[in-house]
């Protein structure tokens, strides 16, 4: 036997011994390995970090964009208590390595161990759960969720205990306090719930207890929601690409359908190779699965995309690419479902166990390559995970003090992203006034920007930035442009301005 033949022969031993320590291991794995990237790869957070972690310098129940659950794990994990941003770039690969866990716990009830193993590490194939996996936002936060809310919602549809439906309760409102999208899992759970199997269910107290949690959960964001006129509403309405004719209705959605397609193709060529016949003794027999669960999973695991497809084919609304992040956790445990009465070979399964474990290596070297890459792609501008957020945080805290002298920098006047930098990096943590819009940052009044001032940031590339946010605070003194490098050895330059509204001194000596 030869040295590879004799590698796959024990691995595929050790898999069969324990394929639930496999999963485990892997998983340890891949949060490991993409955390390190985080950790020592980006010398700057991303953007969509640097948004929820200014969000969490300021918990509320709404924001105008998006609902609050993100921002409040990251103030949950103390990344300002701790003085370091940086437990917050961990956060995406521990959450995309939970939802391979949860996975499992959900394709044991209906699989073999080795199709739940397989079910679950299929996932590392989307660019949802490895590439994007280091970008933590609303839509990386559903992964985990989506999957929990399937997994109780599975059990209440065959157990039907009263603590299941609690939870599922629990889990969906925690799934729309993390996104709106959430309520396409919801409303495809009630889909099959409809169906003839389990319709007797609403007959007992179980799917109105759960809506009750739910609703009582729920009722302090939508109070919070009335109370700022439903702003994420009609920031996502502003920001929706609508058809401009009878082409986009069919173009919207076949673009939305080839995006996922390539997002999830790695995971369906995984899935290919370990159904597709192969010569070889059996390693995986077949398995009779039952009939409901597999109604259950074809409408929990293609119905949010299929929704999708449809809404956008009949109203002619675009759906960005990102927002099918969530949708597939459950796709390659469908697929498994459906082909069980097929044997898996122990040739098909060590050349899916290889394949996973190339496609895990390929995607570490790509993320690599591609962070060290990024500056080159634009000749003339800096890339964002080489930002020097840290830099320009330090130097410009460092110039309110030598005009504020001992106040500290309490509000910082700015975008999502100039301004996030600025909270997130600067040892003082300044409250961000997004954009210098109050209906924004309601945590901030002109109040305290009279009494405690404000420094006014923005790229000296955009004027009309310039105008907007001098214009909202005319008693800003204008200070000198300061240019920066970007982090990470990369030769170019940034060129910053800033302004500051001085603070009233009494306010000064309060706030000490």
């Amino acid at each position: 036997m030869s040295g590879a033949s004799t590698t796959i022969a024990k691995a595929s031993q050790a898999i069969t011994a324990s394929p639930e320590r496999v999963l485990w291991v892997f998983s340890a794995l891949h949060t490991l390995a993409f955390s390190a990237i985080a950790l020592f790869a980006q010398p700057n957070l991303p953007l969509d970090v640097i948004e929820q972690l200014a969000w969490a310098r300021d918990p509320q129940l709404a924001y105008y964009k998006h609902p609050p659950l993100a921002a409040w794990l990251l103030d949950a994990i103390g990344s300002y208590r701790l003085a370091t941003p940086w437990p917050a770039a961990i956060v995406g690969p521990a959450l995309s390595a939970l939802t391979f866990v949860i996975v499992w716990k959900v394709a044991r009830r209906v699989l073999t161990p080795l199709r739940a193993l397989a079910a679950s590490t299929a996932l590392e194939g989307m660019i949802y759960f490895n590439y994007r996996t280091l970008e933590f936002n609303q839509d990386l936060i559903q992964l985990p969720l989506w999957a929990a809310i399937a997994y109780f919602a599975h059990r209440c549809y065959r157990e039907r205990m009263i603590a299941d439906w609690i939870s599922l309760g629990i889990l969906s409102a925690l799934g729309l306090y993390a996104k709106y999208s959430t309520l396409l899992l919801l409303f495809c759970l009630l889909l099959a719930f409809l169906q003839k199997p389990a319709r007797n269910t609403f007959l007992t107290p179980g799917p109105w207890i759960s809506f009750g949690v739910s609703l009582l959960l729920l009722s302090p964001h939508l109070i919070a929601l009335d109370r700022i006129d439903y702003a994420p509403f009609h920031y996502a309405l502003d920001r929706t690409d609508y058809a401009g004719g009878a082409f986009d209705h069919l173009f919207f959605p076949l673009a939305f359908l080839g995006a996922q397609i390539v997002n999830c193709a790695v995971a369906l060529l995984l899935m290919a190779i370990l159904i597709c016949p192969r010569n070889g003794p059996v390693m995986v027999p077949p398995e009779q699965a039952d009939g409901n669960d597999r109604l259950f999973f074809l409408i929990v695991g293609l119905g949010p995309l299929t929704i999708s497809l449809i809404a956008q084919l009949i109203l002619g609304v675009r759906f960005r690419d990102m927002w099918g992040t969530p949708m597939f956790d459950f796709l390659p445990l469908t697929l498994l479902l459906f082909a069980s009465e097929r044997p898996i070979s122990a040739n098909a399964y060590a050349q899916y166990v290889f394949a996973v474990g190339c496609t895990f290596l390929a995607v570490i070297v790509a993320r690599l390559a591609g962070n060290i890459f990024a500056p080159y792609a634009e000749p003339h501008q800096i890339d964002r995970l080489h930002y020097p957020g840290r830099e320009i945080a330090r130097v410009l805290t460092t110039g309110w003090h030598e005009k504020a002298g001992e106040c500290p920098l309490a509000l910082v006047a700015a975008s999502s992203w100039s301004g996030g930098n600025v909270t997130v990096y600067s040892k003082e943590h300044p409250h961000l006034l997004i954009n210098g819009d109050f209906s924004k940052s309601p945590w901030v009044t002109p109040d305290d920007v009279s009494a405690r001032g404000i420094l006014i940031v923005w790229p000296k590339s955009r004027a009309v930035e310039d105008q907007e946010l001098l214009e909202k605070f005319p008693t800003a003194y204008r200070q000198p442009d300061i240019m920066f490098t970007a982090a990470g050895s990369v030769a170019k330059t940034l060129q910053v301005s800033w302004a500051i509204v001085m603070p009233k001194r009494s306010s000064c000596r309060a706030s000490k």
